[in-house]
């Protein structure tokens, strides 16, 4: 009963409580299904988001047949990324990362079997994915020397080339519907009906993320 009470939900927000294991997901793809079939919503103003790939392909199968749009959180966030740039920007993968990134920090000795970027890269993704001052950061881990300077060049270099890497899908799209609000109202449009699995997990930017989707203030 608690189940179908939130797959049948009427109007307005809500929120699924339950413990690993006791179906928040199958009931987040009944109520897709429910809203697509049976209240016949329009496909083009609702979304569903999972956590990882896995629970989208989790997602996707149990809607087949549906013309559900099913996305992971980064590829909203590219998809934002894409609408707001007017173009689909190149994603990086991880040692273009460490290559932009390493001439941008200070040379520290390098010791055996350590990796002198890995701190960086973790770091990196504690500001953007935490919304944290990247000051803060460095002088909190203290293993990333030089992170403050770093940071904000590192993006500039990004900008430069017209690329992204996997953090930065979230981080500028939260950026561009802060500073946009006739961009920001127009994706509001297209997600009026935000269906978001695991919502406990996410990180601070994918909550904000989330939030300036669904909040019309």
């Amino acid at each position: 009963p608690d189940q179908m009470a939130a797959v049948t939900h009427g109007a307005g927000p809500a929120r699924v409580i339950a413990p690993a294991g006791s179906g928040k997901t199958r009931v987040l793809t009944a109520r897709l299904r429910h809203l697509l079939a049976d209240r016949a919503y329009e496909p083009e103003g609702l979304a569903a988001v999972a956590y990882n790939r896995k629970a989208r392909e989790e997602m996707v199968e149990r809607t087949a047949g549906l013309p559900a749009r099913i996305l992971t959180l980064n590829a909203l966030g590219y998809e934002l990324v894409a609408a707001g740039l007017g173009r689909r920007p190149e994603v990086i993968e991880q040692r273009e990362v460490r290559r932009i990134l390493e001439p941008l920090v200070p040379k520290v000795a390098r010791r055996l079997n350590t990796d002198p970027m890995a701190p960086y890269i973790d770091a990196l993704g504690a500001v953007r994915l935490g919304l944290r001052d990247a000051l803060e950061v460095e002088e909190t881990r203290g293993d990333v020397p030089g992170l403050a300077e770093a940071f904000p060049a590192y993006r500039d270099e990004l900008r430069r080339r017209g690329v992204i890497d996997f953090d930065e899908q979230v981080l500028l799209s939260v950026e561009l519907l802060l500073a946009d609000g006739g961009f920001r109202r127009a994706q509001q449009a297209r997600h009026r009906h935000l269906l978001v699995d695991e919502i406990q997990d996410l990180t601070p930017a994918h909550v904000l993320l989330i939030w300036l989707l669904s909040s019309p203030r």
